[in-house]
């Protein structure tokens, strides 16, 4: 059995390994930032989020997170 992995080593790997693993987690919701679209995704044991350009049509990074501050954006008050 191996290792668990950690959002340390997550925001190491490489963008196409970052991606495979990122699909995996279970979709939370997105906002905006600036121009890019930013969709949240929980993983077993932290958050990532997914930074979209849509002027290029592409994702140009993924952030691992556990601390929960960088949940408020998400939440949407009324």
């Amino acid at each position: 059995m191996g290792q668990e992995l950690t959002v340390l080593d997550f925001n190491a790997i490489p963008i196409d390994e970052q991606a495979n693993i990122a699909i995996t987690g279970n979709f939370l919701g997105d906002r905006r930032e600036g121009t890019f679209i930013v969709q949240l995704h929980r993983l077993d044991n932290f958050y990532v989020e997914v930074f979209y350009d849509p002027l290029k049509n592409e994702i140009v990074r993924y952030e691992g997170f556990t601390n929960t501050n960088r949940l408020a954006p998400y939440i949407r008050l009324n």
